[in-house]
């Protein structure tokens, strides 16, 4: 590029609107920072809360929120997690580990099953993570015990 039309561009480019105006929201550009201040927070919050609160659904969500919090806490619900929470606790270290392949397998089964009525196109890489969650899963259950052991005679697990 020659000098006269270099003179000439750069004389074009201060005259052009778009020019100035990218130039100027460039100029205006600020980094953002890493945290909001408390007082932008707040007034976020509290149009959003506005926003829910006009809202039919929203409300009910509201409702349904308040009173779940509310329910007491030795509810039956409640009472059912904590008495299989008292079961797994009694279970023994290859019984868990069992559980968690079974848990595994019926995971990556219903899994199976879905991606075939999923209209998405499954890739490569997801059928070989379906394969690893399958292989991984039918090794803790079928060998938990011989796991369990060779954690317990671990050096590994046993300097940790």
């Amino acid at each position: 590029m020659t000098t006269s039309s270099s003179a000439r561009l750069a004389a074009a480019a201060r005259d052009s609107w778009l020019i100035r105006s990218v130039a100027s929201i460039v100029a205006s550009m600020r980094v953002q920072p890493d945290e909001l201040p408390p007082a932008v927070v707040a007034a976020d919050l509290a149009v959003l809360r506005r926003l829910f609160e006009g809202s039919v659904l929203g409300s009910r969500v509201l409702i349904w929120a308040r009173r779940a919090v509310g329910a007491r806490l030795s509810s039956r619900a409640v009472d059912a997690a904590g008495g299989w929470r008292r079961q797994i606790a009694e279970l023994t270290a290859w019984q868990r580990i069992r559980a968690a392949g079974i848990a595994g397998l019926a995971a990556t089964a219903i899994d199976g099953l879905l991606t075939l009525i999923d209209p998405r196109p499954a890739s490569v890489y997801r059928w070989l993570l379906w394969l690893a969650a399958i292989v991984v899963s039918a090794t803790l259950a079928l060998a938990a015990d011989a796991l369990d052991t060779a954690s317990r005679d671990s050096h590994v697990a046993r300097h940790q």
